[in-house]
């Protein structure tokens, strides 16, 4: 035998050896096994920073990115959600949640993605709730995420093509699998305005409707609207909307901006019967009834509740708000986070829908009661 080969050889193995060695110490070092979950996009595998974060019960980070953070009354009931959930956490797994809610004032995809990417970098995030807009953009980034090994859910809208793990939302948006809107919340609020009618001997058969949203171009607005259009049409053939469901008139989101360009359009429409939000802009459907002394010639349904439609529908300004429950959205998704962390076990749907409540003047007090138990609800505060 050639030793000069021999040694190279024995010197190879040697170090393959020493390789195999210290990988094993590295094992035993950590103690932990990759654990790794089934879901509807693949497998998904937990970090082992995570893991053992988890084992050593060091505070685990929750973060929710919200693309509308100065939406006082949604990033309030968002954290309120969350801290909510938090603290039952805590109570059965023995480790505190850190919530935190991040994001931008309005729409900025490349800015949202970077604050993310920043907390990724520097590993400060040990679950990720985001609410993506516009959606496609934020495919990569959930995508690196997920690879790895930190779970992400959509929260308060979605990204269908996405890895994400599952959305939690109120439901307005086309099922995955056969692309069907089932715009359900939006259709809920078209019952409820159906009856109204039927009980107060009015009817839409004749009269004219417009919708309003801060960005019609947001899949959760159309399909709000679509929902509200299509149910009204049914049960009033002759009912005559301004504009369709998919471009509807667009306010914005800056409440003294959305003030002056709905009086603006209302001052100009003279006629329009009744008036719905598919979002924010209730409140300000509210401020012009009252201010011009409309209230029983003009009227409205908004959406969402803070302490300002609080009291617009004690003073009946309103027929009603729907309350997509922010607060359900945030304590959901961390649940849902919890589970994944502690127990291994991912959601059963990768749709895991919000049921909406109505609000009015009759059962307002009721919300107070629920939000009374959410600390720094933006609702009773």
């Amino acid at each position: 035998m050639n030793l000069k080969r021999s040694t190279k050889m024995l010197g190879v193995a040697a170090g393959l050896n020493l390789a195999l060695v210290a990988a094993a110490f590295a094992g035993a070092g950590t103690g932990q096994q990759p654990v790794t979950m089934h879901y509807a996009h693949g497998t998904f595998t937990l970090s082992p920073r995570i893991v053992a974060k988890i084992k050593k019960k060091e505070p685990i980070n929750f973060v929710d990115s919200y693309p509308y953070i100065t939406i006082a009354g949604a990033s309030a009931q968002l954290q309120a959600g969350c801290e909510e959930a938090a603290n039952e956490i805590e109570q059965k797994y023995g480790v505190r949640i850190n919530c935190s809610l991040i994001g931008v004032p309005s729409p900025d995809a490349p800015t949202q993605i970077e604050q993310i990417t920043a907390g990724l970098n520097a590993h400060q995030y040990d679950c990720i709730g985001v609410d993506p807009n516009p959606p496609g953009a934020f495919n990569n980034l959930i995508g690196r995420a997920m690879k790895e090994g930190v779970p992400v859910f959509t929260v308060n809208a979605d990204s269908q093509s996405s890895k994400r793990i599952s959305v939690f939302s109120d439901d307005d948006y086309p099922d995955a699998h056969d692309m069907t809107f089932h715009n359900q919340s939006g259709k809920e609020a078209g019952r409820y305005a159906v009856k109204w009618a039927k009980r107060t001997h009015h009817t839409f058969n004749g009269k004219e409707v417009e919708m309003i949203s801060g960005d019609v171009t947001q899949p959760w607005a159309q399909g709000r609207a679509r929902g509200f259009e299509e149910t009204i049409k049914a049960a009033y053939p002759h009912v005559h909307f301004l504009d369709n469901w998919n471009n509807m008139f667009m306010v914005g989101f800056n409440p003294a901006k959305v003030l002056s360009d709905l009086q603006s359009f209302m001052t100009s429409h003279p006629h329009v019967f009744f008036y719905f939000s598919t979002d924010w802009g209730g409140q300000q459907i509210a401020q012009i009834i009252e201010r011009h002394h409309l209230k029983g010639k003009v009227f409205g349904l908004g959406y969402n509740l803070n302490a300002l439609l609080v009291q617009q529908l004690k003073k009946n300004l309103l027929i009603g708000t729907v309350d997509q429950r922010y607060d359900l959205q945030g304590k959901r998704w961390a649940l849902a986070c919890a589970n994944v962390l502690f127990k291994h076990k991912m959601p059963k749907t990768q749709w895991t829908y919000v049921t909406p409540n109505i609000w009015n003047a009759s059962n307002i007090n009721k919300a107070l009661k629920i939000y009374s138990k959410i600390p720094n609800n933006g609702v009773t505060n």
